[in-house]
């Protein structure tokens, strides 16, 4: 590893020729498959210190729920979010773990790409700690890993970036003539791909979900350079599987529900997940252990029909015993598989 930060060189194109070798001082080559590896070892040391700071109460964070649970930092490949009191010295704090960070790793963190964001706090207040950090103070919502932060997920505007990006693909398509196969195929390994990041997380209106699936419509029946064309069949129909002799299309509202069911899977398998203790520490544990205590405080404006199915499954259950079949399957018992909350 020594060896590949050490004979790091770079040469300047001229005219598509490499001129003078410069030898780097730290940092890998680019596109070196071990600087992945690499860059989340050094993240990791950010990370230790930061618990360090907050094991010595250096660093409040933020409480979350009746536990009190503690968050001060979440990380995802070279993006982090530090989370901290309004109190000056919490941040005067944070900024000398980035500086003894940057003289461990002689990484120096982005200033002009470092932004702070207030809730319920006055302007005056943020933009002193913004100073004080030496970064920008921003507003509210916010784009972080491609999702917008601090929005509605109820309201249209909310899914504009999805719906650009699906129309700018589009777009490109049409700078070229596809077949009617063509365009299923697009359809089904593109089109219907793009929302997913979104669908997993928020419930997306009915009047969006119809949207994309006109979109989809209109880019299969009019395609392009053929002007517009009638729609042949129902979109219900080319829905269908493929078993019935249908195109197999999926529904973005099935397909939604479907991926947001998915957390109610993870919840009561990931106890050791630092979301799982924010949900228990804001909600509480059913006795069942599938759900939190409210089903519909649980689902947060976006999830509210998610908790019926294992409710269902839960209440016949206890109501059955657990020598049922469901019973067995659902609560716990000598199953063939085990109970299916202990499935891998």
């Amino acid at each position: 590893m020594r060896g590949c930060l050490s004979s790091v060189s770079f040469a300047v194109l001229v005219n598509g020729n490499a001129k003078g070798w410069v030898k780097a001082s730290r940092g890998l080559r680019q596109g070196d498959p071990l600087s992945p590896f690499l860059f989340t070892l050094v993240a990791d040391v950010l990370s230790r210190v930061l618990l360090r700071a907050k094991e010595r109460n250096a660093l409040e964070g933020f409480r979350v729920g009746r536990n009190r649970t503690r968050v001060s930092h979440l990380q995802f490949a070279n993006d982090t979010i530090f989370f901290s009191s309004t109190r000056e010295e919490d941040m005067l704090t944070l900024k000398n773990v980035l500086l003894v960070f940057r003289h461990i790793s002689g990484l120096k963190v982005n200033l002009d790409k470092s932004n702070i964001y207030g809730i319920n706090l006055g302007q005056n207040h943020l933009h002193r700690l913004a100073e004080l950090l030496d970064c920008k103070a921003s507003g509210w919502p916010i784009l972080y890993l491609g999702l917008p932060l601090g929005g509605n997920p109820k309201a249209c505007g909310f899914w504009d970036p999805m719906i650009e990006r699906i129309s700018s693909k589009l777009d490109g398509w049409q700078k070229v003539y596809l077949s009617f196969g063509g365009r299923i195929t697009l359809i089904q390994s593109c089109l219907t791909h793009m929302p997913c990041y979104f669908l997993s997380l928020f419930k997306i209106p009915t009047s969006v979900a119809a949207r994309i699936e006109r979109m989809q419509r209109d880019f299969l029946w009019s395609g392009v350079g053929e002007g517009k064309r009638d729609h042949l069949v129902s979109w219900d129909v080319v829905c269908n599987p493929k078993a019935k002799g249908e195109l197999g299309f999926r529904r973005i509202s099935l397909r939604n529900s479907a991926l947001l069911r998915k957390w109610l899977w993870r919840f009561p398998r990931e106890g050791s997940a630092l979301w799982h203790h924010v949900i228990l520490s804001i909600y509480g544990s059913h006795s069942n252990g599938w759900d939190a205590n409210t089903f519909v405080r649980w689902s947060h404006r976006c999830c509210t029909s998610l908790p019926r199915v294992f409710q269902i499954y839960s209440v016949c259950g206890r109501r059955w015993g657990k020598n049922s079949v469901l019973g067995r399957l659902v609560v716990g018992g000598p199953t063939p598989g085990g109970p299916i909350s202990k499935t891998t």
